[in-house]
């Protein structure tokens, strides 16, 4: 699929509706050539990332069937190198935080403390190192 280069693509993969509602609204607010793809399964966005070549993924910690760090070293082949991923996490294991660093995740942010000003930030900050 060719898109205008000017576009920045984001997946959002989460099984919790209101988290993607969420970031759904922070990219609305943050900028107008964001294409938003959503997964609620780790299939889902698997497909997808297979389909089209993503400048930032959003990724759940927990999946219903995995954790984001299966989920990353299953698909990292299949995404560009400058692809930055911000996780977000209910609660991360005691090991977790350096593993999603030693796979190049640009940040873990909490479910718990986040707010949509903090995401949005944190957004802005992810695309604009992805798509230098």
């Amino acid at each position: 699929m060719l898109l205008d280069p000017q576009i920045r693509r984001v997946l959002a993969i989460d099984d919790d509706q209101t988290t993607l509602t969420m970031i759904t609204l922070s990219c609305r607010a943050l900028q107008s050539n964001i294409r938003l793809q959503t997964a609620s399964t780790a299939e889902r966005a698997n497909w997808l990332c297979r389909q089209e070549r993503f400048d930032l993924i959003i990724l759940d910690h927990q999946l219903s069937n995995m954790s984001g760090l299966q989920w990353l070293d299953g698909i990292k082949p299949h995404l560009r190198p400058s692809t930055a991923v911000v996780v977000f996490s209910g609660e991360l294991g005691p090991g977790d935080l350096p593993e999603y660093q030693r796979r190049g995740v640009l940040q873990v942010l909490s479910k718990r403390s986040l707010t949509l000003g903090m995401l949005g930030t944190t957004l802005k900050q992810a695309l604009d190192l992805a798509c230098v």
